[in-house]
C-alpha cells in the first residue's frame, strides 16, 4: 500500500465525511452550512482568483471586487450557459457580510468605522460622490440679514442641484432661537453615515466606485457584501463548495474542497453535471471506494446535485410551515443515499413517499 494511500485511509478514519458531519465542521469553522448560494460558470475552477481579465475584472462592479455568487440557482445558471463544461457549483460562505437589503439604522460602531475608513482613505472626488446620497454632517449658517440669509440659501441651492443630490442632502430653511439660518450639506465635509439605513450606506458608497466598495468594507471589517440579487465575497478563503471535507487543518485554504492531506481535487467535482464527477475523486485523492475508510465522491452527480437542491428547498419550507398544507417535503435523504450509492430500504422508499404528500 503506497504512503499517500496509507495516510490518505488514516486521515479518512478521523473524519466522518457524511452530509450532517461535514456540515457541522462547516459551522465549527465559521461557515454558514444554512445558506446554499451558487456560482454559475463554464470553466473547471478549483479556487477563484480575485480580478481577471479586463476593467470590470480589476476595479470592480458595483459591487466590488471579489467573488460573484447568488442564492438563486436559475441566475447562476444564467452565467454557466449550456456549453461543454458548464456547471453551476453550490457553495457556503462565513464571515461578516454587509447586508445592503436592511432598512434599519446601521448601528454606530459600524457606522464610525465607515466613516473612519472613507474620512481618511478616499480622494475628495469620490468621498464628494458618497456625500451626493449620503449627506455628512449638515451644518448650520445663521444671518441676521435676510438678504444675506436668502443668497446663501441660493448658493447652497445651486451646489446642491449642480452635483444632482438627493432630498436629504438638499439645503433647508431653520429657525433656532429665534434666528433664521440655513441647514446645508457641505460636500467638501465628512462623510458620516450616522442613523443612515444599510440600504441607503450601500447606494451611497456603489457611487464611489467598484473598487472603492470594497476597499471600504472591508477597511471598516466586513467580510464581503450580500444585496437582494447576489453577494459578494471578498477573500475566496471564505467560500467552499458544499460538498467540502471541511478539514479543520484546511480551514484558511482558499480551495473550494478543501480535501485532506493537502491532496485537491479537479473543479468538475464542484458542481458537474456528468458522472465524471464520482470516477475523478477517487482517482485524484488515490482512494478505494469500495473501502469505507477512505473519503468517497457522489457516484451521481445529478443526485447529489438534486440532494442539494432538495435541501434548499425543504429550508425554505421549514421557514414557511403553512405551505407544508399546500407543497411537499422533497426526498433530500433518499436523495443523497442514491447519490452516494447507499443501500435503499423499503422504509427509505417509504418515508420518502409520505414526505412528498402536501
Amino acid at each position: 500500500m503506497g504512503i499517500k494511500k496509507k495516510a490518505l485511509e488514516k486521515l479518512g478514519k478521523k473524519l466522518d465525511m457524511s452530509h450532517a458531519a461535514r456540515m457541522e465542521r462547516a459551522k465549527a469553522m465559521g461557515f454558514d452550512a444554512d445558506t446554499v448560494y451558487y456560482h454559475g460558470t463554464d470553466a473547471n475552477i478549483d479556487q477563484f482568483l480575485i480580478g481577471g481579465q479586463g476593467i470590470a475584472g480589476k476595479n470592480g462592479n458595483i459591487h466590488g471586487v471579489g467573488v460573484n455568487i447568488t442564492a438563486d440557482p436559475y441566475r447562476a445558471g444564467s452565467y454557466a450557459g449550456v456549453d461543454e463544461g458548464a456547471n453551476i457549483m453550490p457553495l457556503v460562505v462565513r464571515g461578516r457580510l454587509f447586508d445592503g437589503t436592511v432598512d434599519a439604522p446601521i448601528d454606530q460602531g459600524a457606522a464610525l468605522k465607515l466613516n473612519d475608513y472613507i474620512n481618511h482613505n478616499l480622494l475628495e472626488g469620490d468621498k464628494a460622490r458618497i456625500l451626493l446620497d449620503a449627506g455628512g454632517a449638515r451644518k448650520k449658517a445663521f444671518f441676521d440679514d435676510a438678504v444675506e440669509l436668502d443668497d446663501f440659501y441660493d448658493t447652497q441651492k445651486k451646489n446642491w442641484e449642480f452635483f444632482s443630490g438627493f432630498d436629504r442632502t438638499s439645503p433647508d430653511y431653520i429657525m433656532e432661537n429665534g434666528k433664521p439660518g440655513v441647514s446645508y450639506t457641505d460636500f467638501n465635509g465628512p462623510v458620516d453615515f450616522s442613523g443612515l439605513s444599510q440600504r441607503d450606506i450601500y447606494n451611497a458608497v456603489q457611487r464611489s466606485g467598484g473598487g472603492n466598495v470594497t476597499d471600504i468594507f472591508a477597511g471598516a471589517g466586513f467580510d464581503g457584501i450580500k444585496t437582494d440579487s447576489q453577494a459578494t465575497i471578498f477573500d475566496p478563503a471564505n467560500i467552499r463548495s458544499v460538498n467540502a471535507a471541511f478539514d479543520p487543518a484546511k480551514k484558511d485554504s482558499a480551495n473550494l474542497l478543501a480535501s485532506l492531506g493537502g491532496l485537491t481535487a479537479g473543479a468538475g467535482l464542484l458542481g458537474a453535471p456528468q458522472e465524471s464527477q464520482a470516477a475523478q475523486m477517487p482517482s485524484l485523492l488515490g482512494a478505494d471506494p469500495s473501502n469505507n475508510d477512505t473519503i468517497e465522491a457522489p457516484k451521481n452527480a445529478d443526485f447529489a446535485k438534486a440532494a442539494d437542491y432538495a435541501q434548499k428547498y425543504n429550508s425554505y419550507m421549514d421557514k414557511h410551515p403553512l405551505l407544508g398544507f399546500f407543497a411537499p417535503q422533497a426526498p433530500e435523504e433518499w436523495l443523497r443515499k442514491a447519490a452516494y450509492g447507499d443501500p435503499i430500504s423499503w422504509g427509505d422508499r417509504i418515508m420518502a413517499s409520505i414526505g412528498m404528500m402536501p
